[in-house]
């Protein structure tokens, strides 16, 4: 090695088999421009498996530019990777290579950037109404992960009529066990899309945070909307036009005269005055030809509830395009709570 050179080693989370001459060329065409020097001032170049591994020697100058972007990009915001000086960094070797590690002989170990796993995506959880299902959503996760970036997450519970019927606290506790134990990491931030019933749910989930010390789940959690879900309780005899039966215990927590219903509100009020920074990130979003969920019931917390016209209380979550209100909507609100952006 010339002295005044420096080795370097660099740790991609790539395909060793897929990694082919022509994508070595043009990594090393790209470290040059990261590093400043050409191409052929860099030497001694060699590729082993261990997902990727890249060695090679350059100047030292040019190593400790290399070495310098890499440890300014480690600790920038969000914001920060707007600035111009930064914008080739970020294209060449986050997006394209995928560097997890980088080495330079003359300086400590330097841990540029850890792949982003799958659990710490920030995450969209659905949760859908009575006698619904994982489908009942349509196209509306797809449209907003293109949209978002955000993991969607669909959270399926009994219900119907020859399901069993958990009740709303039974469901509750299985949605919130759902999320602890499977989708939650220190970097994952997520939102709530909750339908008709999965909307009392979901007040009851936040409702029992009350009762946890440091381990809320009030941390973790940047938007909740309520996509007709009824806050005053839906009428027996409207629900009695579409369902022939109507003895589950999760239909009885849906009447207008419920006292769960009225225990779970009085508490999810205790919780939204104990949680004001996130109290205008509690949206409603209802249908104008809901025959099932009034808007007075659909937007009782939301005095800028959206109506989308139209739409009634199952079509109302079913977009068949990604331009459709409902996915407008909810883009925006994710914008407004910096949940997440598109890449």
């Amino acid at each position: 090695m010339k002295t005044d050179n420096s080795k370097i080693y660099i740790l991609m989370d790539q395909e060793f088999t897929q990694f082919d001459l022509s994508k070595r060329k043009k990594f090393i065409k790209d470290l040059s421009v990261i590093a400043g020097c050409r191409t052929q001032q860099i030497e001694n170049i060699s590729f082993e498996q261990g997902c990727v591994i890249c060695r090679c020697e350059m100047p030292k100058l040019a190593a400790e530019m290399v070495e310098y972007y890499f440890k300014r990009y480690k600790g920038l915001s969000e914001e920060d990777k707007t600035i111009p000086s930064n914008k080739e960094i970020i294209q060449f070797f986050e997006k394209r290579y995928k560097i997890t590690q980088l080495h330079c002989s003359h300086c400590k170990l330097v841990i540029v950037k850890q792949l982003e796993k799958e659990n710490d995506k920030n995450a969209i959880m659905f949760v859908h109404g009575w006698r619904g299902d994982e489908h009942s959503f349509g196209k509306l996760p797809e449209f907003l992960q293109n949209n978002t970036n955000c993991i969607p997450l669909i959270y399926k519970y009994p219900s119907g009529l020859w399901e069993q019927s958990p009740s709303i606290f039974e469901l509750a506790n299985g949605l919130e066990t759902w999320i602890r134990d499977n989708h939650l990491s220190d970097k994952r931030r997520f939102a709530i899309i909750a339908h008709s019933m999965g909307g009392i749910i979901v007040r009851k989930v936040f409702a029992n945070q009350l009762q946890r010390g440091e381990d809320k789940l009030d941390f973790f959690l940047k938007h909740i909307t309520f996509v007709a879900s009824p806050y005053t309780g839906v009428s027996l005899a409207k629900l009695g036009k579409i369902v022939p039966a109507i003895q589950k215990a999760q239909i009885q927590d849906l009447d207008a005269d419920s006292s769960t219903l009225v225990d779970i509100n009085s508490q999810w009020r205790s919780w939204l005055e104990m949680n004001l920074d996130l109290r205008r990130f509690i949206r409603s979003i209802y249908g104008t030809s809901d025959n099932i969920v009034s808007k007075s019931a659909a937007t009782a917390d939301d005095s800028q509830a959206v109506a989308i016209l139209n739409a009634d209380h199952t079509s109302i979550i079913k977009p068949k395009s990604i331009d459709e209100p409902i996915v407008e909507t909810v883009t925006r609100f994710y914008r407004e709570c910096e949940l997440s952006v598109p890449t």
